[in-house]
């Protein structure tokens, strides 16, 4: 593994002889941990979660990647509150799948957001057990659900692909490991990856792995040994991850950064916001920036502090 120190190192173009973060505007929501984004068009919409009270809820806003400014969007249908759910966008639609609800119900279903309308569609039900924590990644035409957990706690290893053109569910290879939950999914050109995450039986991943959606098939990344975390913040900018924060084998909840650059199969650790480290925010990058909004932070506290890796 190749580790390169912060000061050699920039994330996606910057210079970071200063401090790399600057504090934007707070997400103009409740306060909230666990809820999910994705990206349209340089807007980032980020909604659901569980807020103060412990409450889920399902409505969001969007962040504009050009004014930096929050706006509200359209909530999830009424009854359709949750946390720990997937979120994923393609061709100009966001995506909103499974999670938590409400009396400890795991979700299979399946919402589509249109943004010239403001409105929600539910698609058909996934096929399978409702679950929650899972990971997910967009190549080409398809999506691709990495496991999480089902109702009675069990952690999957499951693989399911949904193909936007078919509209079909496939199970597809199963993941490399006995399963985790709360762990990292992304796509890099048309390689998947994962990594982090916990089994609740067998302990936190410590390995990434990549995914060859051509032959269906899972490969380990050798020399990355990556630390015990889950409920990371991930986003991809410039062809390279983010993956931040997280908690780790002792509950210690984290403030560093591990960026993964595939040309060399490098993991460089940056530090974080300079505040307090957090976990279960709504990570996304615009314009190659990476952004971390709404999380718990180490007193375990829901803040809505939204904050970008800038260019000093």
């Amino acid at each position: 593994m190749k580790i390169v120190t912060f000061i050699l190192f920039a994330f996606l173009t910057f210079n970071l002889a200063a401090q790399p973060w600057a504090q934007l505007p707070d997400f103009p929501g409740t306060e909230r941990d666990d809820g999910i984004s994705f990206v349209i068009n340089n807007k980032a919409y980020c909604l659901s979660g569980l807020e103060v009270g412990w409450q889920c809820t399902g409505n969001g806003f969007v962040f504009d990647g050009f004014s930096e400014t929050w706006y509200a969007m359209a909530s999830l249908p009424t009854g359709k509150e949750r946390e720990y759910a997937v979120g994923f966008s393609h061709n100009g639609k966001g995506y909103v799948f499974g999670g938590l609800a409400p009396g400890n119900i795991c979700l299979n279903d399946f919402w589509e957001y249109t943004p010239a309308t403001n409105t929600w569609t539910a698609l058909p039900n996934f096929p399978a057990a409702g679950r929650q924590g899972m990971s997910c990644f967009v190549i080409k035409d398809k999506a691709y659900i990495l496991g999480g957990r089902v109702f009675d706690g069990t952690t999957l290893n499951e693989v399911w692909e949904y193909d936007f053109v078919t509209t079909n569910w496939t199970q597809k290879n199963n993941l490399p490991v006995s399963g985790f939950w709360r762990g990292s999914g992304f796509a890099i050109d048309t390689v998947g990856y994962t990594c982090y995450g916990m089994n609740l039986n067998a302990g936190f991943n410590h390995s990434l792995y990549r995914y060859d959606y051509v032959n269906d098939s899972w490969s380990l990344i050798p020399n990355i040994t990556l630390p015990s975390r889950n409920y990371i913040g991930t986003a991809v900018g410039n062809g390279k991850a983010c993956l931040y924060g997280g908690q780790d084998s002792l509950n210690i909840i984290t403030n560093d950064m591990y960026v993964f650059d595939p040309s060399d199969s490098s993991l460089v650790n940056l530090t974080g916001v300079p505040t307090a480290g957090r976990k279960g925010g709504m990570a996304f990058s615009l314009n190659n920036s990476f952004y971390i909004t709404t999380d718990l932070n180490v007193t375990q506290t829901r803040v809505k502090e939204t904050w970008k890796y800038v260019d000093a």
